[in-house]
């Protein structure tokens, strides 16, 4: 059903326009004619922080429905606006971690098979006029003649292979036929440690988000204001001023 409307022009002093606006807008009488697109810069940075909460609160809601069994750090206490940088801040550095724990445990994958080492013990064969040359085939391919011809410790088997070393004199080259094997920067459990220590930090993280999803409901409704009070100041900007300079 089609209503017929009664439009009304109203003449007022600048100064009383907020306060008048204010109190039709509470009334849910404010339908002025504008464009929704911000006006200055003061509007852009409502709108864009409008935008940032509406943001956040979808992607908190994600958070909260796939991780529901996370506790949530103690009480947070800032702004909304503080909350949200946290927040944002917070998905930012667990991306990072994400990222970085994933090389760190690719890292562990390739050095876990070749046992636990030192630097320090490699230098101390080096310093003896040895080096050593790292291999790794199938148990099928190993053959276990090779140690009657060669200096070999096995370090590990694992998954199918064999991991080992060969001794071989400074300056001579290492005759057996098989290719080299690319042998660990770090040793697993040095790796295993920083890993932990990721783990941890996104754990703490991951509270934390947990925290900030608790206060979604209250995150929407500071949104919900923030967004009436942008809708009322486009409404003060875009509202005709007829009696301003005229009346004093």
């Amino acid at each position: 059903m089609i209503t017929k409307m009664t439009k009304y022009s109203f003449i007022l002093l600048s100064n009383e326009l907020d306060d008048f606006l204010s109190k039709v807008q509470n009334l849910g009488l404010v339908d002025i004619t504008r464009s929704d697109v911000p006006t200055d810069s003061h509007s852009v940075e409502m709108m864009n922080l409008y935008k940032r909460y509406q943001d956040i609160i979808s992607r908190l809601k994600i958070f909260r429905k796939e991780n529901s069994s996370i506790k949530s750090a103690k009480d947070n206490t800032a702004s909304s606006e503080e909350m949200v940088r946290a927040a944002e801040d917070n998905f930012a550095k667990r991306e990072e971690l994400r990222t970085e724990i994933a090389s760190l445990e690719r890292e562990l994958a390739e050095s876990a098979p070749w046992g636990l080492f030192s630097h320090e013990d490699l230098e101390r064969i080096n310093s003896l006029g040895f080096r050593l040359c790292f291999y790794s085939t199938t148990e099928k391919r190993y053959d276990a003649g090779w140690e009657q011809e060669y200096a070999i410790q096995i370090l590990n088997r694992e998954g199918g292979n064999v991991y080992f070393a060969v001794a071989v004199p400074q300056g001579e080259e290492c005759s057996l036929p098989l290719n080299p094997a690319k042998f660990p920067d770090r040793s697993a459990d040095i790796i295993e440690r920083d890993l932990k220590a990721l783990k941890d930090q996104r754990d703490t993280l991951l509270a934390e988000c947990a925290g900030y999803a608790d206060k979604c409901e209250w995150l929407s409704s500071q949104s919900d204001a923030l967004f009436k009070d942008l809708d009322l100041y486009l409404a003060s900007v875009s509202g005709s001023r007829e009696g301003e300079g005229t009346i004093s």
